[in-house]
């Protein structure tokens, strides 16, 4: 029998795909999870490759938890995504290896962290419109900047579609376009329109930057996609930058991720007067329950205008066996 932790997890994530069919955003968090349980590995000099199913522990889960709290400043609503997709490992690794049953329970026995409901950080409309205005266009990265921030705030995009768009994705409608995301974290499709504004700054983009039709919007020089910790770097130099500039010491107090220009777009929404249940489409939620954190924003002075100004990936699923051995290259190459 194959004892190798590397043979396991591979299995698991061909179960995933072939099997259960699971959405490519489910796959990549999932990927995620694992590549971070690696890069903890590596740094206590631990060969993954030879490393065995004997070796996985609930012990090692428990560091593999500090480490996300300690060494990565993981949130605990992010620890215990991560711990669910271990738990989800551990629950088909029980009937593959019958040895490891004991193990596998004492890893789903573990509790998650307890998480605070905390209300989303977001940036007012004039901190949006100061954050773009900050962007130099004559600089080299200027209109990429520009459009990620574009996509992400008027389109409320998580970082992962973001990541995951195409050009295919882009579809023209004349003076304006539209945004298809395809099987977004909840296995859902939605498309997005765009103003004529920010319509212009995409295909901008595009007549400057020609890629075909499977090119991911925004890549590398080596065409492979931006990650979520390239794409957070991204905002942070661009938050730098207009801190630099801005004079307002109210502005910017709160640190730049992703999500909160989804956070911020909601917020506008629901502050310019538009129902919670075209706010729940529009961010492609299954539940209600999941717009309604924003309701917290009801006694916020509304709006008049309605934001005037506001501004699929593939998965290679054919991997030789020598491939999966090296199991970090396996995993990484999913996304």
């Amino acid at each position: 029998m194959n004892n190798y932790f590397h043979h396991y997890v591979s299995m698991y994530f061909d179960y995933l795909i072939n099997i259960r069919g699971y959405s490519k955003n489910t796959i990549l968090t999932y990927r995620n999870a694992f590549i971070d349980l690696i890069n903890m590995l590596k740094k206590k000099k631990v060969n993954i490759n030879e490393m065995t199913i004997t070796e996985f522990s609930s012990e090692l889960i428990m560091k593999y938890i500090i480490y996300l709290k300690d060494e990565r400043n993981n949130q605990a609503i992010t620890i215990n995504n991560k711990l669910a997709a271990i738990k989800s490992f551990v629950n088909f690794l029980k009937f593959k290896n019958l040895t490891t049953l004991e193990v596998c329970v004492q890893i789903e026995n573990i509790k998650p962290l307890k998480v605070s409901k905390k209300i989303p950080d977001y940036y007012s409309i004039e901190e949006i419109n100061y954050l773009i205005k900050s962007i130099d266009l004559e600089s080299t990265k200027g209109l990429l900047y520009l459009s990620v921030i574009v996509l992400l705030y008027e389109c409320a995009l998580r970082v992962n579609e973001l990541c995951s768009l195409k050009k295919k994705d882009i579809r023209n409608e004349g003076k304006t376009i539209s945004i298809f995301i395809e099987e977004s974290k909840n296995g859902t499709s939605r498309t997005i329109p765009m103003d004529t504004k920010s319509s212009s700054i995409i295909k901008k983009y595009l007549s400057e930057n020609i890629m075909e039709e499977e090119d991911y919007l925004f890549h590398k020089k080596d065409k492979t996609p931006y990650t979520r910790d390239g794409i957070n770097k991204m905002l942070g130099r661009i938050m730098t930058n207009a801190k630099k500039k801005c004079k307002n010491k109210e502005y910017f107090n709160k640190k730049i991720h992703s999500h909160m220009f989804r956070h911020s777009r909601s917020t506008h929404m629901l502050d310019a007067g538009i129902d919670l249940a075209t706010i729940k489409e529009f961010l492609g939620h299954k539940s209600l329950n999941s717009t309604a954190i924003y309701l917290h924003l009801t006694k916020r002075k509304e709006q008049d205008i309605i934001n005037k100004n506001m501004l699929k990936k593939e998965i290679n699923l054919h991997r030789t066996q020598k491939e999966k051995n090296n199991l970090e290259n396996y995993l990484r190459n999913l996304g």
